[in-house]
């Protein structure tokens, strides 16, 4: 449903003129979301359970002004499954292949690993990187 246009009123001379008033709206894509890393691991980096959107310890932060989200984590042994969330909801989430409400991502590790996620606003995307 269209959204009625807000009018003002100019006088010009003896007229009355109606025009519309410009109102500057700030692009739903330009806020800047909160991006989660959720899954079957979170329990294991520091939240009260799985599979919470908005769980602080398991954000990523973003790089500058760039569409990249990145952390490290201490993951232990086991076989996880994990994908992200935006903005602390299930609302907006992205899986494999970057699809929206796409499926878990998996992950088994060996032995304990400390691993970078980042995920990339623009394609979706979610990796991972071991470090050291």
């Amino acid at each position: 449903m269209p959204r009625p246009r807000r009018m003002f009123a100019l006088a010009a001379g003896a007229a009355l003129v109606l025009a519309p008033l410009a109102v500057a709206a700030t692009p739903a894509a330009a806020a800047t979301p909160t991006v989660a890393l959720v899954g079957s691991l979170q329990s294991e980096l520091g939240c009260s359970d799985d599979w919470q959107p908005a769980c602080a310890d398991t954000e990523l932060a973003r790089i500058g002004d760039s569409p990249l989200y990145r952390a490290t984590f201490d993951v232990p042994d086991g076989s996880y499954e994990f994908k992200v969330a935006l903005d602390d909801s299930w609302a907006v989430n992205y899986g494999a292949g970057g699809a929206f409400d796409g499926p878990n991502m998996p992950l088994v590790l060996e032995g304990p690993a400390t691993l970078e996620f980042t995920y990339d606003h623009t394609t979706h995307l979610t990796t991972f990187t071991p470090m050291g």
